[in-house]
């Protein structure tokens, strides 16, 4: 998927959610006295983030820095306890990229050629969040924990210079068991929204991948190697909680 196909996404439940009722624990109360009433009072999350990747161990030996992503998830009140909900989510960052634009001759004419390669991670999966009984009525620690896949894959993209059309190949797809592991809180801002920050460790089986280690070939991918290691690195996340 393209990335700033994400963005207009992101953008669009941005609008679409502005106006619905922010989540807090301070519901919690209320929830009790609706029971009181016979009312069942159903909670939902969706969350919205920007991320950002620091690679470790040997992860980071193999990669020349950090990198930017995004995030969505969502999150569905578990078991009636206002505290303990469960997720889905989905999250995306690239590891490397390489282009170029350089001339190509046949028999007949000679055109320009833009061509790129990059290497994405994108994660799938499940998890469990509990908000702490230490909170405010503004300020709500949790604890988040996942568990999903990595899907690594890197593609290569041609297009000749003003043509629309371009001519895409994978060269590389590998699956792995990931986990991840967070502290975070949630800041509510008002009535329908709120902010929230959040620190994730996380890790995976070993995942074999395509980086940038060569320069000097005018073709992109001519300067990507093979690498097999842990994908392990720090994340961090900021963004905005919409309840419903």
């Amino acid at each position: 998927m393209k990335i700033f196909g994400l963005r207009i996404c992101f953008i669009i439940i941005f609008v679409s959610f502005t106006c619905v009722n922010i989540f807090s624990q301070e519901v919690g109360n209320e929830r009790v006295d609706q029971e009181e009433e016979n009312y069942d009072l159903y909670l939902n999350l969706f969350e919205v983030s920007f991320s950002y990747q620091i690679p470790m161990e040997t992860f980071r030996d193999n990669l020349s820095g950090t990198s930017f992503g995004f995030r969505f998830a969502y999150y569905n009140n578990f078991s009636n306890k206002d505290n303990l909900f469960w997720s889905l989510h989905h999250q995306s960052f690239r590891i490397s990229k390489l282009s170029n634009t350089f001339t190509v001759s046949d028999q007949f004419a000679e055109y320009l050629l833009d061509s790129k390669t990059i290497t994405n991670v994108i994660f799938s999966g499940f998890g469990i969040r509990h908000y702490f009984e230490v909170y405010t009525p503004k300020l709500e620690p949790f604890l988040d924990v996942k568990l999903g896949l990595n899907s690594v894959y890197t593609y290569s993209s041609n297009r000749v210079d003003g043509s629309e059309e371009a001519e895409i190949n994978f060269d590389n797809f590998n699956l792995s068991l990931a986990y991840a592991v967070g502290l975070g809180f949630q800041y509510n801002v008002r009535k329908g929204q709120a902010l929230h920050l959040m620190a994730n460790y996380a890790s995976s089986n070993n995942s074999t991948y395509y980086i940038v280690e060569r320069q000097g070939f005018e073709l992109p991918w001519d300067n990507f190697v093979k690498r097999t290691t842990q994908l392990d690195y720090l994340q961090f996340y900021f963004g905005i909680t919409f309840g419903f």
